[in-house]
């Protein structure tokens, strides 16, 4: 199964849920499949454009054009999409076809989830530009109900529940009902927050006002919380229960849950990429490279189409 690393929701070398995987303003024109694409491995953006990506990087599909990050839903069959300011959460088939879509009030994305494997049930957090109250919908088919609304930050949104961060620490909240199921008091301003597979740890993403990346390791039953050394650098995700990836300037460090370094991998191009078990997947320009388990270096694997970004490792065909 694929683990999201760096794309809208939750994504080292991104921005903040919500942001466009976009890279220019002007039309970018559409990507053309590839007749010798294999099965597809990857779901990716070129530009705007949502793709299906061969093991090999090759274009195999071509979907719609939307400013917009995409989430699989739980047996990667189909994937939901909310663009910003289009009112719309979409469905699609994992052939990248619209199967339905529900109306939404007009607005900024924020975070938008699937909660079963047809994409019948989602949930999204809308919000303006004239007021920083923003709003959780659960949807169903011809239902649409408001769970509740928060000034914090949404630096996560899945089946699990909102994660809502702000001065005050971090809170994930049920989608059922906006109860709180946990809190931690510190850090403040979390953008990025990654339970473990097994959900006993969290790893956060924080900007402080200095503007410089914190990693902060938590273990949200206890409430233990523990900075990490790594100023400027961001957490990636995790490849096990007990060791998560972190990424810096030029290296990817694999660190286990007591802190000490398993291995380094240096040089690595760019700040994002993307986690596939214990394999780390990354764009470098067209280059699609990976780094296969105890490698200390990346290696080419293939060629993507310029302004390509990664977003999930496909669980099904």
């Amino acid at each position: 199964a694929g683990v999201l690393a760096v794309a809208t929701g939750g994504r080292a070398g991104a921005g903040p849920p919500g942001e466009t995987a976009s890279f220019a303003a002007t039309p970018f024109p559409r990507p053309t499949p590839n007749p010798a694409a294999g099965v597809p491995a990857y779901l990716a953006s070129v530009d705007a454009w949502l793709v299906l990506l061969d093991a090999s990087g090759r274009v195999a599909r071509v979907g719609p054009e939307r400013e917009a990050g995409a989430t699989l839903c739980p047996d990667g069959r189909r994937l939901v999409v909310a663009e910003s300011w289009r009112g719309q959460v979409e469905v699609f088939s994992i052939r990248l076809r619209r199967v339905r879509a529900q109306r939404v009030p007009i607005g900024q994305v924020h975070g938008v989830a699937c909660l079963d494997p047809r994409g019948r049930r989602t949930a999204v957090v809308t919000g303006s530009n004239t007021t920083a109250v923003k709003t959780l919908r659960v949807l169903a088919p011809g239902r649409r109900r408001v769970v509740l609304r928060t000034r914090g930050e949404v630096p996560r949104l899945d089946a699990s529940g909102i994660y809502i961060a702000d001065a005050a620490g971090v809170r994930q909240r049920a989608l059922a009902d906006g109860r709180v199921l946990t809190r931690l008091a510190r850090p403040a301003w979390v953008y990025d927050v990654m339970p473990s597979p097994d959900g006993r740890r969290w790893l956060m993403n924080v900007m402080p006002e200095d503007t410089l990346d914190r990693i902060y390791l938590a273990e949200p039953q206890s409430g233990a919380v523990q900075a990490l050394a790594f100023v400027g650098e961001q957490a990636l995700g995790w490849t096990g229960p007990e060791q998560f990836a972190v990424i810096g300037d030029a290296l990817v460090r694999i660190l286990d849950t007591r802190l000490a370094a398993v291995r380094v991998i240096a040089p690595f191009p760019g700040r994002s990429a993307l986690l596939v078990g214990d394999r780390i997947v990354a764009v470098d320009g067209t280059s699609l490279l990976a780094v296969p388990p105890g490698a200390s270096a990346p290696q080419a694997i293939g060629t993507v189409p310029e302004r390509t970004y990664l977003l999930e490792a496909l669980t099904a065909g």
